[in-house]
């Protein structure tokens, strides 16, 4: 199974999981706590939801969202 990386100024904040035909946001940093278990219909509407939530905090990492991507990998290269 592929997951894929939502990254947020080049650092992974989550990652995007199959799940009963939806995909499922687990976040892996505080700052989009709040978007952990969101399910999306596609990762361009994950990605939407992490700019949304970043810009709208009033802390995080930045002032604007300069980019944020999901990235195909392995499972391999997620763990340690």
């Amino acid at each position: 199974m592929m997951k894929q990386v939502v990254e947020y100024q080049g650092i992974p904040v989550g990652v995007l999981m199959p799940r009963d035909g939806c995909l499922s946001f687990m976040a892996v940093k505080y700052d989009v706590m709040e978007l952990d278990g969101e399910r999306f219909s596609s990762a361009a509407e994950a990605r939407e939801a992490v700019r949304v939530h970043v810009r709208s905090a009033t802390q995080g990492f930045g002032v604007a969202l300069k980019h944020c991507r999901a990235v195909d990998r392995p499972d391999s290269e997620l763990q340690p």
